[in-house]
C-alpha cells in the first residue's frame, strides 16, 4: 500500500488510517514525501519521525512500513513503488 504525506495533520490522519489498513489486510505499507530542494524544501525527518510513531500503536507486530522521501524534479516518478504496492497517486502516469 502507498500513502503520501506533506506534515499535514490530514497527510497524519491518511498514514494512520494506511496503518489500519495495512495491519487489517497483512499488507506492506510504502510512506512517501516528496520535497522540492530548489525551493529551499529538505527531508527534515518528519515522515521518519511520523512513520515511527504510528508503528508504535501496534505493539508485538505492527505493518511493515517503509518511509521514502524522494526529491520533485523532471525525472521523479511513483512508477517504481506502484509496481509493488496496491494503491497508487491518482493522475499519476510514470511518464
Amino acid at each position: 500500500m502507498l500513502v503520501g504525506f506533506d506534515g499535514s495533520s490530514s497527510s497524519r490522519s491518511a498514514l494512520a488510517y494506511a496503518f489500519d489498513c495495512a495491519q487489517h489486510r497483512g499488507a506492506r505499507l510504502l510512506a512517501v514525501r516528496v520535497i522540492e530542494p530548489e525551493s529551499g524544501d529538505r527531508d527534515d525527518g518528519r515522515l521518519d519521525e511520523a512513520v515511527t510513531r504510528q508503528a508504535l500503536r501496534y505493539p508485538g507486530s505492527p505493518p511493515t512500513a517503509r518511509p521514502s522521501t524522494v526529491s520533485r524534479g523532471p525525472s521523479c516518478s511513483t512508477a517504481p513503488a506502484r509496481r509493488s504496492s496496491r494503491w497508487w497517486p491518482p493522475g499519476e502516469t510514470g511518464r
